[in-house]
This record gives structure tokens, C-alpha cells and sequence, in this order.
């Protein structure tokens, strides 16, 4: 296997959803197989729309928070916060993002890893209902 199909294999088949971000934009360049099963859209649909059309816009989820992240990470330090998105379902889902700058061919992406979050969210809305 060359090793860029390697990468490749591993980005695709990763269990948490990847999604690789235009700096500028927001707009997604890429993105693997989990980040498709988590939205419910296809690679080609979801590399045509950027993270406003994924985000659950109540709650202060929508674009111009999603610009205050993306802005935080200017750092190039990785930032891990918690966000609503939106599957194409209309189902919301609470997700934890940890957003990284990254250099892939000597252009600035930004690297987004995103885990559903929904089950330990459940727990802890249990928990605290106990008290």
C-alpha cells in the first residue's frame, strides 16, 4: 500500500467524523465516511456547503459563532468545545469538536475531528435529574 493510500484509508474509515475546512470560507474540502453516517449527507453534498448549513442555528450555534472558533485557533493550538449540529434529518446532535490549523500542501486547512457526544449527554441530563 503507498503511503498515500494509507492516509487515506485511515482518514476514511476513521470512527470519529472528519472534517477538513477552507480557512477563509468555512467550506468544507473534505471530509471521511463518519462525518457522512453523523450528517446523513454524502461526501459530494457536504463538500459543497460549509459548517453554517450542518449547524443547528438555535442556541448560538450558526456561522458567526462558528467564526469566533475558527478565529480562537489563529493560535494554531488545537481548541476542543462543544457544538449542535444539524443532520440532514433536522435531528440535532451534540457533538465535541476539536479544531486544529493544519498545513497540507503548503496551504492552511483547518482540521476539524468531531465526536457525537449524544449518549454521554443522555447520562448526564439523567444524572442531574436524579438530584
Amino acid at each position: 500500500m503507498t503511503s498515500l493510500n494509507y492516509y487515506q484509508t485511515i482518514f476514511d474509515k476513521a470512527g470519529d467524523a472528519i472534517f477538513v475546512h477552507d480557512i477563509g470560507s468555512v467550506e468544507f474540502m473534505d471530509v471521511n465516511e463518519a462525518a457522512e453516517d453523523l450528517t446523513g449527507y454524502s461526501k459530494s453534498e457536504l463538500t459543497s456547503m460549509s459548517v453554517e448549513k450542518i449547524s443547528a442555528h438555535s442556541h448560538g450555534f450558526d456561522f458567526h459563532h462558528a467564526l469566533k472558533k475558527v478565529q480562537q485557533d489563529a493560535s494554531h493550538e488545537a481548541i476542543t468545545f462543544e457544538w449542535i449540529i444539524q443532520a440532514q434529518n433536522q435531528l440535532q446532535i451534540p457533538v465535541e469538536v476539536c479544531l486544529k490549523t493544519v498545513e497540507i500542501e503548503d496551504q492552511p486547512k483547518l482540521l476539524a475531528l468531531v465526536r457525537n457526544i449524544s449518549e454521554i449527554k443522555k447520562y448526564q441530563y439523567q444524572l442531574q435529574s436524579k438530584d
